[in-house]
């Protein structure tokens, strides 16, 4: 029961007590001894459906959540990259108590990603990153529930619609790619650094990059992490073993093992290959800076944007996978086939991002009656009558 108290103004409060399963006492004081009952009849309740939380714990924020759900022990390296790219961009979610965490707070969070992030320069992600990212956070305060720190984990499920499938106007075009590569070898695209205009270098490396981007469908860490051993000359193929780390100069596993795989290479490719190959150790970095050191992730893919917003094109490294993906389907290659060279785990994953790009049903009729009519001999003679009808001569 709430007990009776004077301040030493006088003033009479109400204080309601109550002990958690440890023994451990709470109280809290009220202006009213039925604001007090009501709060010890709540936390009692709490406790007895298994919904009771320390309220010390209440301050727990997102970012320290998250940094919990990375530190957990067993997890790759790869992973932890990951959710460290996911903390850097909580932007306003990051010190939100997770007691306070509403399922709007994130579904704000996620518009904000897909729109602009304004901690990021109005930079944007894709639809897809925005719902993984909003799985980690879901996941972390899921662990943060089952840990005792909160009731109940407030993000159902991202309200983010993500669809993976890839149209003929989100890949760029033959004659994109080779503006884009006459740019970065040449140089001189335009670009605000800090208030200043600025000019980019030539940059001869992002080009052989891009042209290999283009001729295997390398993801740009597959890229950044691929050695001079991994390009068979002889057998004209490029095999993907290893990644580049999200920062720095290290290799990681793949993701998965599906990832690993060889890809048929042509000629002209191989030509810009040995350039970068010839004469250098077998374990070395195919694509490296002029000092020597690896080019990472993050730097090719800024060099890219600078080309690319100069140019005005929306293009990435992950453009130019599709670009890749869409001259095999073109040439006929079987969804297996397509499947294999991209590394997908799945021939379905594989027909969810390309859905769009193979020949429909519609199409298939088409060809396979195409002449069908003509061969026939059932329009041998056409024309019009005298009433302006038109007629068909079978003949």
């Amino acid at each position: 029961m709430p007990q009776k108290k004077k301040t030493t103004a006088g003033k009479v409060r109400w204080v309601g007590r109550y002990r958690d399963r440890q023994g451990k006492e709470h109280s809290k004081t009220f202006d009213t001894q039925r604001e007090a009952k009501a709060w010890e009849a709540e936390q009692q309740r709490a406790m007895r459906r298994g919904e009771w939380v320390d309220p010390s714990t209440h301050k727990i924020t997102v970012s320290e959540a998250l940094e919990r759900w990375a530190s957990r022990p067993g997890l790759r390296e790869s992973s932890r990259a990951a959710y460290a790219t996911v903390a850097a961009n909580l932007g306003p979610i990051a010190d939100v108590p997770l007691a306070e965490l509403r399922r709007r707070d994130t579904d704000d969070w996620a518009t904000m990603l897909i729109k602009g992030r304004p901690w990021r320069g109005g930079q944007t992600v894709s639809e897809g990153t925005a719902q993984r990212w909003v799985h980690v956070v879901s996941a972390a305060v899921s662990l943060a529930v089952d840990d005792g720190l909160i009731a109940r984990n407030p993000i159902k499920a991202p309200r983010v619609k993500a669809s993976r499938s890839v149209s003929r106007s989100q890949i760029p075009t033959s004659a994109q790619v080779a503006a884009i590569v006459e740019r970065l070898e040449a140089g001189g695209a335009e670009y605000m650094e800090r208030g200043t205009l600025r000019t980019q270098g030539p940059r001869p490396d992002i080009a052989d990059m891009v042209r290999t981007a283009v001729g295997t469908g390398m993801r740009i860490s597959e890229l950044c992490g691929l050695r001079v051993q991994d390009v068979d000359f002889l057998r004209r193929v490029v095999r993907v073993e290893q990644q580049a780390a999200p920062a720095g100069d290290g290799l990681l596993p793949l993701k998965t093992r599906a990832s690993r795989r060889e890809i048929a290479v042509a000629d002209d490719l191989l030509e810009v290959l040995d350039r970068w190959c010839a004469g250098q150790p077998m374990g070395e970095r195919v694509f490296r800076r002029a000092g020597g050191h690896p080019i990472g992730r993050v730097g090719a893919g800024a060099a890219l944007r600078i080309t690319t917003g100069f140019l005005g094109l929306p293009v990435t490294f992950h453009s130019l996978r599709h670009y890749y993906a869409s001259l095999l389907i073109d040439s006929g290659v079987s969804v297996a086939g397509v499947r294999a060279a991209m590394g997908h785990e799945s021939a379905s994953m594989t027909l969810s991002v390309y859905v769009h790009l193979w020949p429909g049903a519609e199409d298939q009729t088409r060809a396979a009656i195409s002449g069908a009519v003509s061969r026939a001999g059932f329009l041998r003679d056409r024309g019009e009558d005298s009433g302006g009808r038109f007629y068909v001569s079978a003949g």
